[in-house]
């Protein structure tokens, strides 16, 4: 479909036009959003942020920086529970998750093993 398209411009027009249709129109049904442009501005925030640590502060920090008033609340509700969480103790203790999934570790095993991060 996309290869049917002549220019650069109508080919980004219609993966915006699909991305939009298709997914923020799903999730904005689903989770009974208001259809604002915040959505819309998360999603491409996030985009450009790929590889980057954040956080829902951290986003309505660059929301505010673009003139967009809203909480790290607001936020939190639109992107969810989606952080890895980790606590790190002083103990040398058998990692093992909690149950709402949190991974609990000894601090030796978090600075020692490279994959700490992806257990």
């Amino acid at each position: 479909m996309i290869l049917s398209r002549k220019t650069d411009e109508l080919k980004s027009r219609y993966l915006i036009d699909l991305c939009r249709e298709l997914y923020l129109k799903d999730i904005e049904e689903r989770h009974k959003l208001r259809g604002d442009h915040v959505m819309d501005t998360l999603v491409n925030i996030l985009a450009s942020a790929v590889g980057s640590l954040t956080n829902p502060t951290k986003l309505a920090n660059t929301f505010k920086s673009n003139g967009i008033h809203v909480s790290d609340k607001t936020i939190g509700v639109y992107i969810g529970d989606s952080f890895k969480k980790i606590i790190v103790v002083k103990d040398r203790i058998k990692l093992w998750r909690n149950e709402e999934g949190i991974v609990i570790m000894g601090i030796m095993d978090f600075l020692l093993n490279p994959n700490s991060l992806d257990l």
